[in-house]
């Protein structure tokens, strides 16, 4: 079908608020003066037009009772806001020269909200309580998380999808976190599972954490009080609730890591997404702002003991901010995902196969010989102690990962985002 034919004028189609003229404005070239007076408190305002012209469109303030009224009665119909509108519109409740879509929405979502809001006081109250429901227990969706106390509020939950994937199904789980997510600012943690290529969201916590004072961290009671605490009983849930992936994709979050390593260690191996990885030094290498490099003397050293090609005395001094060019930035990131990428079931040309050692001791020297090619120590620097070591090469190459692991698993982790 012809592109013209659906939308003649080939423009974008616009929401309802953007379609409805605007108040109407005219060119009267008005004038208003504020006379104040500050002894007995009182200003006056005088409004004076030029130019005379029409009215505005008069715009009513409230709804009809009975609009008001249907909107109570059809919630559960499962109607979008705008359909509401719409509705209201043809049924003669509203009129559309005088209503707005605006106040349908606010009416719309003032009644929707007291279908899950229980408590106004207390929002993770309120969601557990929502949860609890007969109708969403039998949907399938389980509370496995619900922590208040002097240090951290946490409500962690499965959702319906838990029921319907096997568990020998689930070899791996990417876990990603997003801040802000409602009115109180919580962080929001999403378990999402690779099924059959596609992400499928397992299950959620929201995480606040705040300061209390020192002798309330000595409270029996409050075992769970840090993040990290939170998110290993977060996980330990999902463990015993026999979710035992194969591969767990993060960012490089320490804490997140820690409770990872604690919850699933035995049996899961801890993996950054490469997205995150190339978007980490892609940020990284753009910054202009300076900051010292814990790549120190100690440091270089015992990276030298480990491989000998790198020179120890070769470490950053003070400097300004470091800029990279373009094509830098592309050449380095590049060179990170081959690395990263490498696996020894994989030959690097016909029929030749590198250990995972082998393969660590050539990225580390390849890139450090890049740097010290150019001279780019603050580079060489920052890449080492965040990236090349090994406890963080381990984290991020497919180089690291067991060789009983078949090949097939691996592939999709490639970059995942």
């Amino acid at each position: 079908m012809d592109r013209k034919s659906i939308r003649p004028d080939n423009r974008p189609t616009k929401r309802i608020s953007e379609a409805r003229p605007p108040i109407e404005r005219y060119p009267c070239k008005g004038k208003i003066t504020i006379t104040i007076d500050i002894d007995i408190r009182q200003a006056k305002v005088k409004i004076k037009h030029l130019i005379s012209h029409e009215r505005p469109t008069y715009r009513e303030n409230n709804l009809p009772e009975n609009a008001i009224t249907w909107i109570f009665n059809n919630l559960n119909r499962n109607l979008r806001k705008v359909d509401v509108y719409k509705r209201l519109c043809e049924e003669g409740l509203v009129d559309s020269t005088i209503h707005t879509y605006r106040q349908v929405y606010y009416w719309a979502s003032k009644f929707s909200a007291q279908q899950y809001v229980t408590n106004a006081s207390n929002q993770l109250i309120s969601s557990l309580n929502f949860l609890k429901q007969n109708e969403l227990i039998d949907e399938g969706y389980k509370v496995m998380l619900y922590v208040e106390n002097d240090f951290v509020r946490a409500l962690g939950f499965l959702t319906p999808f838990n029921g319907h994937i096997r568990r020998d199904d689930i070899n791996e789980i990417i876990i990603d976190s997003t801040f802000k997510t409602n009115q109180e600012k919580f962080e929001l943690f999403a378990v999402i599972i690779n099924c059959g290529g596609y992400g499928v969201p397992l299950a959620y916590l929201y995480v606040d954490t705040f300061t209390a004072p020192d002798d309330r961290l000595q409270d029996p009671r409050n075992t769970i009080n840090s993040r990290a605490k939170v998110l290993k009983e977060f996980f330990l849930s999902l463990r015993r609730g026999g979710i035992l992936p194969t591969f767990v994709l993060v960012d490089k979050d320490a804490g997140q890591i820690a409770a990872i390593q604690e919850a699933w260690s035995w049996t899961a191996n801890i993996q950054l997404c490469l997205w995150h990885v190339k978007h980490a030094i892609d940020r990284k290498l753009r910054d202009k702002k300076y900051k010292s490099s814990q790549y120190t003397a100690r440091k270089a050293k015992e990276a030298n003991e480990q491989f000998r090609f790198i020179d120890a005395s070769w470490i950053p001094g003070d400097s300004e901010g470091i800029t990279y060019q373009q094509d830098k930035i592309k050449e380095v990131l590049n060179m990170v995902k081959r690395h990263a990428t490498l696996h020894p079931l994989i030959p690097i040309s016909k029929e030749i196969f590198l250990t995972s050692m082998e393969i660590y001791h050539q990225s580390v020297e390849e890139m450090y010989r890049y740097c010290k090619e150019d001279n780019l120590v603050h580079l060489w620097a920052y890449l080492w102690i965040n990236w090349y070591n090994k406890s963080d090469w381990n984290l991020f190459a497919r180089a690291s990962y067991p060789k009983a692991i078949p090949l097939a698993r691996t592939t999709m982790l490639v970059e995942s985002h």
